[in-house]
Protein backbone atom coordinates (compact mmCIF):
# COMPACT_ATOMS: atom_id res chain seq x y z
CA UNK A 1 0.00 0.00 0.00
CA UNK A 2 1.28 3.71 -0.70
CA UNK A 3 -0.40 7.04 -0.66
CA UNK A 4 -0.63 8.73 -4.12
CA UNK A 5 -2.81 11.67 -4.92
CA UNK A 6 -1.78 11.48 -8.70
CA UNK A 7 -3.01 8.44 -9.39
CA UNK A 8 -5.61 8.70 -11.73
CA UNK A 9 -7.93 5.82 -12.84
CA UNK A 10 -11.08 5.49 -15.69
CA UNK A 11 -14.67 5.14 -13.68
CA UNK A 12 -18.03 5.08 -14.93
CA UNK A 13 -19.94 8.33 -13.91
CA UNK A 14 -23.68 9.22 -14.76
CA UNK A 15 -24.11 12.30 -16.81
CA UNK A 16 -26.05 13.92 -14.83
CA UNK A 17 -26.16 14.33 -11.26
CA UNK A 18 -29.02 14.17 -8.21
CA UNK A 19 -29.42 15.84 -5.14
CA UNK A 20 -31.16 13.36 -3.73
CA UNK A 21 -31.80 9.83 -3.81
CA UNK A 22 -33.13 9.05 -7.67
CA UNK A 23 -36.55 7.58 -7.76
CA UNK A 24 -37.07 3.36 -9.21
CA UNK A 25 -37.89 5.05 -12.64
CA UNK A 26 -35.01 7.65 -12.35
CA UNK A 27 -32.80 4.75 -11.85
CA UNK A 28 -34.25 2.62 -14.77
CA UNK A 29 -32.81 5.72 -16.98
CA UNK A 30 -29.75 6.46 -16.06
CA UNK A 31 -26.93 6.93 -18.46
CA UNK A 32 -22.67 6.88 -18.19
CA UNK A 33 -19.88 7.90 -19.65
CA UNK A 34 -15.71 6.93 -18.95
CA UNK A 35 -14.20 9.81 -16.54
CA UNK A 36 -10.77 9.45 -15.96
CA UNK A 37 -10.73 10.96 -12.63
CA UNK A 38 -8.22 11.06 -9.22
CA UNK A 39 -9.29 10.82 -5.54
CA UNK A 40 -10.43 14.12 -5.39
CA UNK A 41 -12.44 14.90 -8.24
CA UNK A 42 -13.57 11.97 -7.17
CA UNK A 43 -14.78 12.80 -4.57
CA UNK A 44 -15.86 15.96 -5.98
CA UNK A 45 -18.26 14.09 -8.01
CA UNK A 46 -19.60 12.42 -4.81
CA UNK A 47 -20.66 15.50 -3.30
CA UNK A 48 -22.48 17.02 -6.44
CA UNK A 49 -24.51 13.58 -6.36
CA UNK A 50 -23.25 12.27 -9.51
CA UNK A 51 -24.03 8.16 -9.58
CA UNK A 52 -21.51 5.54 -10.87
CA UNK A 53 -20.53 2.26 -11.38
CA UNK A 54 -17.79 0.38 -13.42
CA UNK A 55 -16.24 0.18 -16.49
CA UNK A 56 -17.96 -1.98 -19.46
CA UNK A 57 -17.62 -2.92 -22.96
CA UNK A 58 -17.19 0.78 -24.86
CA UNK A 59 -20.05 1.61 -27.23
CA UNK A 60 -20.46 3.43 -30.06
CA UNK A 61 -22.00 6.48 -28.93
CA UNK A 62 -19.35 6.02 -26.04
CA UNK A 63 -22.53 6.36 -23.38
CA UNK A 64 -23.44 3.84 -21.18
CA UNK A 65 -26.97 2.71 -20.60
CA UNK A 66 -28.37 0.60 -17.71
CA UNK A 67 -28.69 -2.91 -20.81
CA UNK A 68 -25.14 -2.17 -21.47
CA UNK A 69 -24.33 -2.14 -17.61
CA UNK A 70 -24.60 -6.03 -17.91
CA UNK A 71 -22.79 -8.51 -15.70
CA UNK A 72 -21.50 -10.43 -19.02
CA UNK A 73 -20.17 -6.87 -20.77
CA UNK A 74 -17.89 -5.95 -17.21
CA UNK A 75 -14.44 -4.66 -18.74
CA UNK A 76 -12.36 -3.44 -15.77
CA UNK A 77 -11.97 -1.53 -12.98
CA UNK A 78 -9.53 0.49 -10.61
CA UNK A 79 -11.99 0.91 -7.62
CA UNK A 80 -13.99 -1.48 -5.43
CA UNK A 81 -17.03 0.12 -3.39
CA UNK A 82 -18.06 -1.61 0.05
CA UNK A 83 -21.20 -0.80 0.86
CA UNK A 84 -22.79 -0.49 4.48
CA UNK A 85 -25.95 -0.17 5.81
CA UNK A 86 -27.43 0.76 9.12
CA UNK A 87 -24.79 0.37 11.29
CA UNK A 88 -24.52 0.73 14.76
CA UNK A 89 -21.07 2.71 14.22
CA UNK A 90 -20.38 6.14 12.11
CA UNK A 91 -18.14 6.43 9.50
CA UNK A 92 -14.92 7.87 11.16
CA UNK A 93 -15.29 5.58 13.63
CA UNK A 94 -15.58 2.29 11.46
CA UNK A 95 -12.46 3.59 9.86
CA UNK A 96 -10.52 4.27 12.65
CA UNK A 97 -10.73 0.12 13.80
CA UNK A 98 -10.10 -1.32 9.91
CA UNK A 99 -6.74 -2.23 9.33
CA UNK A 100 -6.62 -0.87 6.08
CA UNK A 101 -8.20 2.11 5.55
CA UNK A 102 -9.88 3.06 2.38
CA UNK A 103 -8.74 5.53 -0.35
CA UNK A 104 -11.97 7.52 -0.17
CA UNK A 105 -15.09 6.86 1.94
CA UNK A 106 -18.63 8.83 1.86
CA UNK A 107 -22.15 8.66 3.97
CA UNK A 108 -24.65 7.71 1.62
CA UNK A 109 -28.86 8.96 1.37
CA UNK A 110 -30.24 6.78 4.47
CA UNK A 111 -27.50 7.83 6.44
CA UNK A 112 -29.11 8.95 9.51
CA UNK A 113 -32.13 6.49 9.19
CA UNK A 114 -33.58 5.00 12.25
CA UNK A 115 -30.47 6.47 13.99
CA UNK A 116 -28.76 3.86 11.64
CA UNK A 117 -25.23 4.88 9.62
CA UNK A 118 -24.63 3.91 6.26
CA UNK A 119 -22.01 4.76 4.09
CA UNK A 120 -19.99 3.72 1.31
CA UNK A 121 -16.01 2.98 1.51
CA UNK A 122 -14.14 2.72 -1.79
CA UNK A 123 -10.61 1.07 -2.47
CA UNK A 124 -8.31 2.23 -5.28
CA UNK A 125 -5.85 0.00 -7.12
CA UNK A 126 -2.87 1.17 -8.71
CA UNK A 127 -3.48 -2.37 -11.49
CA UNK A 128 -6.83 -2.84 -13.13
CA UNK A 129 -9.05 -5.46 -12.51
CA UNK A 130 -10.29 -6.85 -15.70
CA UNK A 131 -12.31 -10.28 -14.95
CA UNK A 132 -15.29 -11.30 -12.72
CA UNK A 133 -13.59 -13.73 -11.06
CA UNK A 134 -10.61 -11.48 -9.81
CA UNK A 135 -13.03 -8.58 -9.01
CA UNK A 136 -14.79 -11.78 -6.86
CA UNK A 137 -11.14 -12.72 -5.41
CA UNK A 138 -10.04 -9.40 -4.64
CA UNK A 139 -13.36 -7.87 -2.99
CA UNK A 140 -13.34 -10.78 -0.70
CA UNK A 141 -9.92 -10.29 0.28
CA UNK A 142 -10.56 -6.74 0.91
CA UNK A 143 -13.50 -7.64 3.30
CA UNK A 144 -11.80 -10.45 4.55
CA UNK A 145 -9.00 -8.62 5.80
CA UNK A 146 -10.88 -5.70 7.54
CA UNK A 147 -13.34 -8.12 9.00
CA UNK A 148 -16.10 -7.03 7.00
CA UNK A 149 -19.27 -8.92 7.80
CA UNK A 150 -23.36 -8.67 7.40
CA UNK A 151 -24.26 -9.47 10.74
CA UNK A 152 -28.09 -8.89 12.14
CA UNK A 153 -29.88 -7.16 15.29
CA UNK A 154 -31.96 -9.30 17.94
CA UNK A 155 -34.91 -8.39 16.19
CA UNK A 156 -33.76 -9.57 12.69
CA UNK A 157 -32.55 -6.73 10.96
CA UNK A 158 -29.48 -7.42 8.76
CA UNK A 159 -26.43 -4.74 8.83
CA UNK A 160 -23.15 -4.51 7.81
CA UNK A 161 -21.67 -5.44 4.90
CA UNK A 162 -24.28 -5.16 1.73
CA UNK A 163 -22.31 -7.60 -1.08
CA UNK A 164 -22.62 -6.17 -4.53
CA UNK A 165 -21.99 -7.43 -7.63
CA UNK A 166 -19.97 -6.34 -10.63
CA UNK A 167 -22.81 -4.36 -12.48
CA UNK A 168 -24.37 -2.92 -9.76
CA UNK A 169 -24.53 0.88 -9.81
CA UNK A 170 -23.59 3.42 -6.73
CA UNK A 171 -25.09 6.51 -6.00
CA UNK A 172 -23.31 9.77 -4.71
CA UNK A 173 -23.62 11.48 -1.39
CA UNK A 174 -25.30 14.81 -2.26
CA UNK A 175 -26.09 17.76 -0.17
CA UNK A 176 -24.92 17.44 3.45
CA UNK A 177 -22.83 13.94 2.61
CA UNK A 178 -19.51 13.38 5.02
CA UNK A 179 -16.57 11.88 2.94
CA UNK A 180 -13.34 10.84 4.21
CA UNK A 181 -10.31 10.92 1.99
CA UNK A 182 -6.55 8.95 3.10
CA UNK A 183 -4.86 8.67 -0.85
CA UNK A 184 -4.14 4.90 0.09
CA UNK A 185 -3.39 2.80 -3.46
CA UNK A 186 -3.30 -0.61 -3.12
CA UNK A 187 -1.78 -3.50 -4.83
CA UNK A 188 -3.42 -6.70 -4.75
CA UNK A 189 -0.57 -8.58 -3.24
CA UNK A 190 -1.42 -6.60 -0.24
CA UNK A 191 -4.25 -8.38 0.49
CA UNK A 192 -2.35 -11.91 -0.56
CA UNK A 193 -4.13 -12.18 -3.74
CA UNK A 194 -3.50 -11.95 -7.13
CA UNK A 195 -4.78 -10.93 -10.45
CA UNK A 196 -5.25 -13.78 -12.99
CA UNK A 197 -3.57 -13.31 -16.16
CA UNK A 198 -6.10 -14.15 -18.51
CA UNK A 199 -4.19 -13.02 -21.45
CA UNK A 200 -3.14 -16.54 -21.66
CA UNK A 201 -6.35 -17.81 -22.61
CA UNK A 202 -6.09 -15.85 -25.59
CA UNK A 203 -2.81 -15.78 -26.55
CA UNK A 204 -1.12 -19.47 -25.55
CA UNK A 205 -1.45 -22.22 -27.94
CA UNK A 206 -0.08 -25.55 -27.85
CA UNK A 207 1.70 -24.67 -31.06
CA UNK A 208 3.34 -22.10 -29.20
CA UNK A 209 3.69 -23.38 -25.93
CA UNK A 210 3.54 -27.67 -25.11
CA UNK A 211 3.86 -27.28 -21.80
CA UNK A 212 1.53 -24.48 -20.96
CA UNK A 213 -0.20 -26.88 -18.43
CA UNK A 214 3.13 -27.89 -16.89
CA UNK A 215 4.96 -26.13 -13.93
CA UNK A 216 6.88 -22.65 -15.23
CA UNK A 217 10.42 -22.25 -15.44
CA UNK A 218 10.79 -19.06 -17.71
CA UNK A 219 11.99 -16.15 -16.70
CA UNK A 220 11.25 -14.35 -13.46
CA UNK A 221 12.61 -10.93 -14.00
CA UNK A 222 9.37 -9.05 -14.94
CA UNK A 223 8.76 -7.13 -11.81
CA UNK A 224 6.23 -4.39 -10.39
CA UNK A 225 6.92 -1.54 -12.70
CA UNK A 226 7.38 2.20 -11.91
CA UNK A 227 3.91 3.88 -10.30
CA UNK A 228 4.40 6.85 -12.76
CA UNK A 229 4.57 4.89 -15.46
CA UNK A 230 1.69 2.73 -14.75
CA UNK A 231 -0.29 5.55 -13.97
CA UNK A 232 0.95 7.45 -17.28
CA UNK A 233 -0.07 4.28 -19.04
CA UNK A 234 -3.70 4.07 -17.47
CA UNK A 235 -4.32 7.65 -17.62
CA UNK A 236 -2.53 9.45 -20.77
CA UNK A 237 -3.84 8.51 -24.08
CA UNK A 238 -2.05 7.00 -25.98
CA UNK A 239 -0.60 9.13 -27.95
CA UNK A 240 0.27 11.68 -25.42
CA UNK A 241 1.86 8.55 -23.74
CA UNK A 242 4.55 7.44 -26.34
CA UNK A 243 5.14 11.39 -26.63
CA UNK A 244 5.98 11.35 -22.94
CA UNK A 245 8.35 8.17 -23.15
CA UNK A 246 10.33 8.50 -27.02
CA UNK A 247 12.82 9.96 -25.80
CA UNK A 248 13.75 7.43 -23.42
CA UNK A 249 12.43 4.82 -25.29
CA UNK A 250 12.08 5.42 -29.03
CA UNK A 251 15.41 4.36 -30.01
CA UNK A 252 15.31 0.72 -28.22
CA UNK A 253 12.28 0.54 -30.20
CA UNK A 254 13.72 0.96 -33.41
CA UNK A 255 17.00 -0.81 -32.69
CA UNK A 256 15.12 -4.61 -31.50
CA UNK A 257 12.88 -4.20 -34.66
CA UNK A 258 14.95 -7.02 -36.27
CA UNK A 259 18.23 -8.54 -34.99
CA UNK A 260 21.82 -6.81 -35.01
CA UNK A 261 23.67 -7.58 -38.39
CA UNK A 262 27.38 -7.95 -38.50
CA UNK A 263 29.71 -6.18 -40.41
CA UNK A 264 31.98 -8.24 -43.01
CA UNK A 265 35.71 -8.31 -42.13
CA UNK A 266 36.57 -6.08 -45.20
CA UNK A 267 33.09 -4.07 -45.12
CA UNK A 268 31.18 -4.67 -48.14
CA UNK A 269 28.13 -6.31 -46.48
CA UNK A 270 26.65 -7.77 -43.46
CA UNK A 271 25.76 -11.02 -42.48
CA UNK A 272 22.52 -12.44 -41.23
CA UNK A 273 22.73 -14.46 -38.06
CA UNK A 274 22.20 -17.96 -38.13
CA UNK A 275 18.59 -16.55 -34.95
CA UNK A 276 17.70 -13.81 -36.93
CA UNK A 277 14.38 -12.23 -36.47
CA UNK A 278 12.43 -9.19 -37.22
CA UNK A 279 8.31 -7.80 -36.60
CA UNK A 280 6.67 -8.39 -39.86
CA UNK A 281 4.37 -5.58 -40.82
CA UNK A 282 2.09 -4.83 -43.66
CA UNK A 283 3.30 -2.26 -45.50
CA UNK A 284 3.00 -1.94 -49.84
CA UNK A 285 4.10 0.93 -51.57
CA UNK A 286 1.78 2.54 -54.16
CA UNK A 287 2.76 4.77 -56.33
CA UNK A 288 6.29 6.04 -54.68
CA UNK A 289 4.38 5.74 -51.79
CA UNK A 290 4.54 3.31 -48.40
CA UNK A 291 1.24 2.54 -47.31
CA UNK A 292 0.34 0.69 -43.59
CA UNK A 293 -2.55 -2.15 -43.62
CA UNK A 294 -3.40 -2.77 -39.88
CA UNK A 295 -3.98 -5.90 -38.43
CA UNK A 296 -7.88 -6.33 -38.07
CA UNK A 297 -10.05 -8.41 -36.27
CA UNK A 298 -10.14 -12.10 -36.80
CA UNK A 299 -6.19 -12.11 -38.43
CA UNK A 300 -5.10 -12.62 -34.24
CA UNK A 301 -3.87 -9.84 -33.52
CA UNK A 302 -3.35 -10.55 -29.38
CA UNK A 303 -0.92 -13.44 -31.07
CA UNK A 304 0.85 -11.60 -33.61
CA UNK A 305 1.32 -8.75 -30.44
CA UNK A 306 2.67 -11.62 -28.20
CA UNK A 307 5.31 -12.75 -31.11
CA UNK A 308 6.29 -8.80 -31.62
CA UNK A 309 6.83 -8.98 -28.14
CA UNK A 310 8.99 -11.86 -27.80
CA UNK A 311 11.07 -11.09 -31.15
CA UNK A 312 11.47 -7.30 -29.20
CA UNK A 313 13.29 -9.48 -26.09
CA UNK A 314 15.45 -11.59 -28.27
CA UNK A 315 16.59 -8.81 -30.32
CA UNK A 316 17.38 -6.32 -27.41
CA UNK A 317 18.15 -9.23 -24.53
CA UNK A 318 18.60 -6.41 -21.93
CA UNK A 319 14.91 -4.70 -22.55
CA UNK A 320 13.04 -3.93 -19.22
CA UNK A 321 9.08 -4.17 -19.16
CA UNK A 322 8.40 -0.54 -19.33
CA UNK A 323 10.20 -0.69 -22.26
CA UNK A 324 8.90 -3.60 -23.74
CA UNK A 325 5.23 -1.71 -22.74
CA UNK A 326 6.16 1.10 -24.80
CA UNK A 327 7.25 -0.71 -27.93
CA UNK A 328 4.17 -2.85 -27.78
CA UNK A 329 2.02 0.23 -27.48
CA UNK A 330 3.67 1.99 -30.54
CA UNK A 331 3.11 -1.51 -32.47
CA UNK A 332 -0.54 -1.54 -31.66
CA UNK A 333 -1.11 1.99 -32.46
CA UNK A 334 0.91 2.28 -35.86
CA UNK A 335 0.03 -1.35 -37.11
CA UNK A 336 -3.02 -2.61 -35.88
CA UNK A 337 -7.10 -1.59 -36.01
CA UNK A 338 -7.92 -1.42 -32.15
CA UNK A 339 -11.48 0.41 -33.12
CA UNK A 340 -12.97 -2.39 -30.98
CA UNK A 341 -10.77 -1.35 -27.87
CA UNK A 342 -10.09 -5.14 -27.68
CA UNK A 343 -6.29 -4.40 -27.46
CA UNK A 344 -6.80 -2.27 -24.39
CA UNK A 345 -4.01 -1.01 -21.75
CA UNK A 346 -4.08 -4.16 -19.55
CA UNK A 347 -3.97 -6.77 -22.41
CA UNK A 348 -0.89 -5.10 -23.68
CA UNK A 349 0.59 -5.50 -19.86
CA UNK A 350 -0.63 -9.23 -19.57
CA UNK A 351 1.10 -9.94 -23.11
CA UNK A 352 4.58 -8.37 -21.77
CA UNK A 353 3.90 -10.72 -18.74
CA UNK A 354 3.50 -13.50 -20.92
CA UNK A 355 6.54 -12.79 -22.86
CA UNK A 356 8.50 -12.66 -20.09
CA UNK A 357 7.49 -15.60 -18.36
CA UNK A 358 8.25 -17.68 -21.29
CA UNK A 359 11.33 -15.54 -22.71
CA UNK A 360 12.96 -19.65 -22.41
CA UNK A 361 10.75 -20.64 -25.14
CA UNK A 362 12.02 -19.65 -28.58
CA UNK A 363 10.88 -18.70 -31.63
CA UNK A 364 11.90 -19.75 -35.27
CA UNK A 365 14.18 -17.80 -36.94
CA UNK A 366 12.14 -16.71 -39.98
CA UNK A 367 13.71 -16.88 -43.95
CA UNK A 368 16.49 -14.62 -44.44
CA UNK A 369 18.93 -13.65 -47.28
CA UNK A 370 22.93 -14.28 -46.47
CA UNK A 371 23.74 -10.63 -46.69
CA UNK A 372 22.83 -7.00 -46.87
CA UNK A 373 24.77 -4.10 -48.87
CA UNK A 374 26.68 -1.86 -47.25
CA UNK A 375 24.93 0.80 -49.67
CA UNK A 376 27.26 3.60 -47.77
CA UNK A 377 30.90 1.46 -48.66
CA UNK A 378 29.48 0.70 -52.11
CA UNK A 379 27.96 4.41 -53.26
CA UNK A 380 31.80 5.37 -52.12
CA UNK A 381 33.18 2.84 -54.58
CA UNK A 382 30.83 4.22 -57.12
CA UNK A 383 29.06 0.96 -57.31
CA UNK A 384 24.91 0.83 -56.82
CA UNK A 385 23.31 -2.23 -55.07
CA UNK A 386 22.83 -4.37 -57.77
CA UNK A 387 26.41 -4.42 -58.95
CA UNK A 388 27.27 -4.73 -55.20
CA UNK A 389 25.51 -7.61 -54.88
CA UNK A 390 26.57 -9.24 -57.66
CA UNK A 391 30.24 -9.07 -56.62
CA UNK A 392 29.40 -10.12 -52.80
CA UNK A 393 27.41 -12.99 -54.13
CA UNK A 394 30.71 -14.02 -56.90
CA UNK A 395 33.33 -13.37 -53.79
CA UNK A 396 31.00 -15.87 -51.47
CA UNK A 397 31.19 -18.49 -54.15
CA UNK A 398 34.88 -17.85 -54.62
CA UNK A 399 35.59 -18.54 -50.98
CA UNK A 400 33.56 -22.02 -50.92
CA UNK A 401 35.44 -23.05 -53.93
CA UNK A 402 38.93 -21.66 -51.88
CA UNK A 403 38.34 -23.37 -48.82
CA UNK A 404 37.62 -27.04 -50.15
CA UNK A 405 40.28 -26.82 -53.23
CA UNK A 406 43.78 -28.59 -53.04
CA UNK A 407 45.56 -26.93 -55.67
CA UNK A 408 48.41 -29.30 -55.38
CA UNK A 409 45.75 -31.77 -57.00
CA UNK A 410 44.03 -31.66 -60.15
CA UNK A 411 41.47 -29.73 -61.77
CA UNK A 412 39.50 -33.14 -61.94
CA UNK A 413 40.30 -34.37 -58.29
CA UNK A 414 38.60 -31.03 -56.91
CA UNK A 415 35.56 -31.17 -59.39
CA UNK A 416 34.90 -34.32 -57.93
CA UNK A 417 35.42 -33.16 -54.06
CA UNK A 418 33.12 -29.97 -55.02
CA UNK A 419 30.58 -31.88 -56.33
CA UNK A 420 30.59 -34.09 -53.35
CA UNK A 421 29.99 -30.98 -50.92
CA UNK A 422 27.66 -29.48 -53.21
CA UNK A 423 29.31 -26.41 -54.68
CA UNK A 424 29.13 -26.10 -58.30
CA UNK A 425 31.85 -24.90 -60.27
CA UNK A 426 32.46 -26.12 -63.94
CA UNK A 427 36.08 -26.74 -65.69
CA UNK A 428 36.86 -23.62 -67.42
CA UNK A 429 36.07 -21.90 -63.86
CA UNK A 430 38.07 -24.14 -62.01
CA UNK A 431 41.65 -23.47 -64.48
CA UNK A 432 41.21 -19.88 -65.12
CA UNK A 433 40.62 -20.14 -60.73
CA UNK A 434 44.19 -22.23 -60.98
CA UNK A 435 45.49 -19.25 -63.34
CA UNK A 436 44.10 -16.58 -61.21
CA UNK A 437 46.42 -18.46 -57.97
CA UNK A 438 49.35 -18.48 -59.93
CA UNK A 439 49.63 -14.51 -60.93
CA UNK A 440 48.31 -13.78 -57.23
CA UNK A 441 51.64 -13.43 -55.91
CA UNK A 442 52.24 -10.70 -58.16
CA UNK A 443 48.86 -9.23 -57.80
CA UNK A 444 48.77 -5.44 -56.39
CA UNK A 445 44.63 -5.69 -56.25
CA UNK A 446 43.31 -6.22 -52.91
CA UNK A 447 40.27 -4.63 -52.58
CA UNK A 448 37.02 -3.22 -55.08
CA UNK A 449 38.64 -0.89 -57.36
CA UNK A 450 37.15 2.89 -57.86
CA UNK A 451 35.24 3.53 -60.76
CA UNK A 452 34.92 7.53 -62.46
CA UNK A 453 32.45 8.52 -60.41
CA UNK A 454 32.32 11.99 -62.57
CA UNK A 455 31.22 10.29 -65.63
CA UNK A 456 28.16 8.72 -66.32
CA UNK A 457 27.71 5.33 -65.44
CA UNK A 458 27.84 3.02 -68.42
CA UNK A 459 29.78 0.32 -67.13
CA UNK A 460 29.44 -2.71 -69.26
CA UNK A 461 29.13 -6.44 -68.25
CA UNK A 462 32.75 -7.03 -69.65
CA UNK A 463 33.66 -3.80 -68.06
CA UNK A 464 32.36 -5.35 -64.58
CA UNK A 465 33.73 -8.69 -65.57
CA UNK A 466 37.75 -7.06 -65.96
CA UNK A 467 36.90 -5.14 -62.67
CA UNK A 468 35.83 -8.42 -60.66
CA UNK A 469 38.83 -10.29 -62.57
CA UNK A 470 41.35 -7.91 -61.05
CA UNK A 471 39.36 -7.88 -57.57
CA UNK A 472 39.38 -11.71 -57.60
CA UNK A 473 43.51 -12.26 -58.02
CA UNK A 474 43.46 -9.88 -54.66
CA UNK A 475 41.27 -12.24 -52.69
CA UNK A 476 43.05 -15.37 -53.88
CA UNK A 477 46.02 -13.71 -52.95
CA UNK A 478 45.11 -12.64 -49.59
CA UNK A 479 43.41 -16.60 -49.36
CA UNK A 480 47.06 -17.75 -50.39
CA UNK A 481 48.62 -15.56 -47.86
CA UNK A 482 46.49 -16.91 -45.02
CA UNK A 483 47.48 -20.36 -45.84
CA UNK A 484 50.83 -19.29 -45.51
CA UNK A 485 50.54 -18.38 -41.49
CA UNK A 486 49.90 -21.95 -41.02
CA UNK A 487 51.39 -24.10 -42.95
CA UNK A 488 55.05 -24.71 -45.20
CA UNK A 489 53.80 -22.25 -48.07
CA UNK A 490 56.46 -25.25 -49.86
CA UNK A 491 53.86 -27.71 -49.61
CA UNK A 492 51.27 -25.36 -51.94
CA UNK A 493 52.63 -26.49 -55.60
CA UNK A 494 50.31 -26.28 -58.38
CA UNK A 495 49.66 -28.94 -60.31
CA UNK A 496 49.71 -29.10 -63.94
CA UNK A 497 46.96 -31.06 -64.71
Amino acid sequence: MSTDSNLTFNLSVSTSPFPCKPTSFDAARITYETKNLNLEELEKKVKEGYAFCYNFFPTDTGILTQSDRHIDKFDYTNTLFFDFDKMPQSMTEFISSLSYKPSLAYTTYSNGTDGKYSYRLIYAFRLPICTQQDFENIYWSVANANGFKQLKYPDGTKYGLDYRKVNQQYYGGGDGTITYHSDNVYLESDFNTTISNTVNNNIIDNNLFPFKNKERKGDTSYSQMESSFINDLYSLPSKAFLDKYRDDYERVYLDALSTRLTLSPDGTHFLYPDNYMEIKHKIRKVEGKVLVEKWTDGEERRKKLYIAAKILLNNYPEMSPEQLIYCLIRERNDFYDNSDKQLRNDIIVGIAKNAFEYRDVKLKSIKHPSFKVNKEYWKEKGYNALQASRFILKEQHLQEVLNAYDFSKSVKENQEVLKELGIKAGKSYLYNLKKKYAMASDASIDEIPFKNKDKEDTTSCSQMESLYSSWVIGIIRNHRLRRNLFSNPHQHVVSNN
